[in-house]
């Protein structure tokens, strides 16, 4: 009789589309993809863009913290990355391998959004000169899309994604135009890259390769000030430091990144060898100096561990105060909470694989050190490419 009942409750769940995607929007996108197997009325409906959008609305809080980092090991062949976990190890166990683009060591992460991974994949064949050819793809889907080409003389590609807005991304592509830069859009509504219409005198030691998306914007660095160039509006806004900060030569960036809708920007102060944590305000009109992370207080929460650390990304928990730096040094990838001072170790490279990245990073301008490293946050999703 019970079994009965239960088949009946099974029927009735299996029957109805709308009760069905109710319980499944709550699982995680690596479990959904499993469950893509159970049969073709579950694969068209986890494949949906618009349950994936639904997915992203529901699970937002959870999804919005990312579940590994993933940074190029230039030491060895195949898999051309290494994965550092921040949450679940099964998440990440296959998507560090990027064969659905081809050969996996001519995979190059260029930049990471919301999910999403712009990739240079470049043709072998193409030596002495290497023919680039770009992907957007979705690590946890294993979904992908090549993009053409922009033109022009370019310097650096962004990824523009906002799933709880939009099915679509954007690609921007910041290229050199004479004395100036010159700006493109690529839109994966149209399939097309925009006339290069934008163009703007670049101001002093701008960081082309550190452009991060926040809030509709991509934004940099430059010497004494930061500026965004807004995607919709097609505008450059200049957005001025923290007060006192602004003329100091003995800061050097070390970091700009987004965490839980939060743009977090890292100098270092090479005199007092401490970091100075800014936060960008809510309306994205200036810096605000958040935190002060002193290198003896890391030093002692890791004793064996002397010297300078690489900041290579902020994360954001729940609560606004709880903040925790991943941090790179001596082949160790850790993390450092400011709360409570505490530090974790996360991933611990092999002795020959050490030397190779701090040789690939040295000589590096202090604003390229978080891309020399080749780090970038991994999200689950179930958006469609």
């Amino acid at each position: 009789m019970g079994n009965g009942k239960r088949s009946r409750s099974s029927d009735v769940v299996l029957g109805n589309i709308d009760l069905l995607a109710e319980i499944l929007v709550r699982l995680p996108p690596k479990s959904l993809v499993g469950f893509k197997c159970v049969c073709k009325q579950w694969l068209s409906l986890i494949s949906n863009s618009e349950f994936g959008r639904y997915h992203a609305l529901r699970n937002q809080g959870s999804l919005s913290v990312p579940s590994a980092l993933f940074f190029r090991a230039y030491y060895v062949r195949s898999p051309p990355f290494e994965v550092a976990h921040l949450r679940n190890h099964a998440c990440t166990s296959k998507v560090r391998n990027f064969d659905y683009l081809g050969d996996p060591s001519t995979v190059t992460i260029l930049d990471s959004c919301n999910g999403l991974l712009l990739c240079d994949v470049f043709c072998k064949r193409s030596r002495p000169k290497q023919v680039s050819r770009y992907f957007v793809c979705n690590p946890t889907t294993r979904q992908f899309a090549r993009i053409s080409s922009p033109n022009g003389e370019v310097l650096s590609l962004y990824l523009a994604f906002e799933p709880l807005k939009s099915l679509n991304y954007k690609v921007i592509s910041l290229c050199k135009m004479a004395d100036k830069f010159g700006i493109n859009i690529y839109s994966s509504l149209t399939g097309f890259w925009s006339d290069p219409e934008i163009s703007f005198t670049p101001p002093l030691k701008m960081a082309i390769s550190s452009g991060v998306f926040f809030k509709g914007a991509i934004h940099w660095y430059s010497a004494h000030y930061s500026i965004c160039f807004d995607v919709e509006s097609q505008c450059l806004i200049t957005i001025p430091m923290a007060s006192g900060m602004e003329n100091q030569d003995d800061l050097v960036v070390r970091y700009l990144g987004e965490s839980r809708g939060h743009l977090h920007l890292i100098l270092l102060d090479m005199v007092d060898a401490k970091y100075n944590i800014l936060k960008m305000e809510d309306d994205c009109t200036g810096w605000s100096v958040k935190y002060f992370v002193n290198f003896y207080d890391i030093q002692r929460a890791i004793p064996r561990l002397v010297g300078f650390f690489w900041p290579l990304s902020i994360i954001q928990d729940e609560k606004e105060e709880d903040l925790m730096i991943m941090l790179f040094q001596s082949g160790s990838v850790m993390s450092y909470n400011l709360k409570h001072r505490t530090a974790k170790e996360f991933k611990r490279l092999e002795p020959y694989g050490i030397m190779p990245i701090l040789k690939f990073i040295k000589g590096y301008p202090s604003s390229e050190q978080q891309h020399g490293l080749g780090f970038f946050q991994y999200f689950e999703s179930l958006s469609s490419v």
